[in-house]
């Protein structure tokens, strides 16, 4: 009995030993039952005038996988002294991101001022696992996709503004959209859907390697525009993460957007058809592209060669 006793006891030290194994992320630690928890650090300028002395702050926590919390509610927990808002990060061990919000208008001095909050976290020894950016609730649509971060919000917009494309968001129709940018190559090509009446309109737009800029218009019918729809619904495309936090020095990048009932999403992917099994929404992501390469006749298509674009041609190849 006193040996079995002993037993049990070892088997949940051991187990407890393991449920509290320490994990170094970024200078800190923490237990692996804490890994799904983040901590937010919003930070934003008064009334819109960008300067150290305006900047406002709030602390919020999240699950990993739940949106971040409306803007209205971080608003209600600002902060204006940073002593208390570091003294706060610094209460207990957590995965930490920064989040700037900024209004379109102001990207580029928000762009230049955010060197003050990041000189004063690692002024206090705070270190943090990602800067990125959020638009403001209301802000006005100047930015043809605002949305997943300030610089790629301006990378991807300039991309489509080739093309003569506006903002989407806020739109009273029903529209889908994916912008595809393959790794390595100066040519991109883009895909959006109109939902009409009677099916839908179809642009392609391409850039070859002579950065000759050409978009086709296609009408499609209902059973193609439904086809495309399906692969939303079995994407869960409405209820997926932005982003997946994921990138490499090489890979395609995937932006698809939608907009139906005045509802807008974006999801941004690098390499979605890499390492599949293991990262949010990738292979979703890969799946709805496809969906929507396979409503642009083959033989319209710019040829690309390797990498997710031009295996998803080649799949459609062998489809037909």
């Amino acid at each position: 009995m006193k040996k079995t006793l002993l037993i049990a006891l070892a088997v949940l030290f051991a187990a407890g030993c393991c449920a509290g194994l320490l994990v170094h992320k970024n200078g800190g630690t923490q237990t692996s039952s804490d890994l799904k928890t983040e901590t937010l650090l919003y930070f934003w300028y008064e009334e819109d005038n960008i300067s150290p002395e305006n900047v406002r702050y709030a602390v919020m926590t999240k699950k990993e996988n739940e949106p971040q919390p409306n803007l209205s509610r971080v608003y209600k927990n600002l902060e204006t002294d940073f002593e208390k808002i570091a003294a706060e990060l610094k209460s207990g061990d957590r995965i930490i991101r920064v989040i700037q919000i900024y209004n379109p208008e102001k990207a580029k001095e928000a762009v230049k001022n955010e060197k003050y909050v990041i000189d004063l976290l690692n002024g206090h020894n705070i270190h943090f696992a990602r800067l990125e950016s959020r638009i403001i609730d209301n802000a006005p649509s100047v930015s043809v996709i605002q949305g997943v971060d300030l610089y790629n919000d301006n990378f991807y917009s300039g991309l489509l503004e080739n093309f003569g494309e506006k903002t989407i968001r806020g739109s009273g129709e029903e529209i889908y959209r994916c912008l595809y940018v393959p790794s390595m190559t100066a040519v991109y090509d883009m895909i959006k859907v109109t939902v009409t009446k009677s099916g839908g309109e179809l642009v392609y737009g391409m850039r070859d390697h002579d950065e000759n800029m050409s978009t086709k218009t296609y009408t499609l019918t209902k059973e193609q525009v439904n086809g495309l729809k399906e692969a939303f619904k079995n994407a869960d495309f409405w209820h997926t993460l932005v982003t997946d936090n994921t990138l490499g020095t090489d890979g395609d990048r995937c932006v698809i957007e939608a907009v139906k009932n005045g509802r807008y999403h974006i999801m941004d992917r690098w390499a979605p058809d890499y390492d599949r099994s293991g990262r949010s929404g990738a292979k979703e992501c890969y799946e709805i592209s496809k969906a929507f390469r396979r409503l642009v006749p083959i033989e319209d298509q710019y040829a690309f060669d390797g990498f997710s674009a031009g295996r998803q041609q080649k799949e459609i190849k062998d489809e037909l």
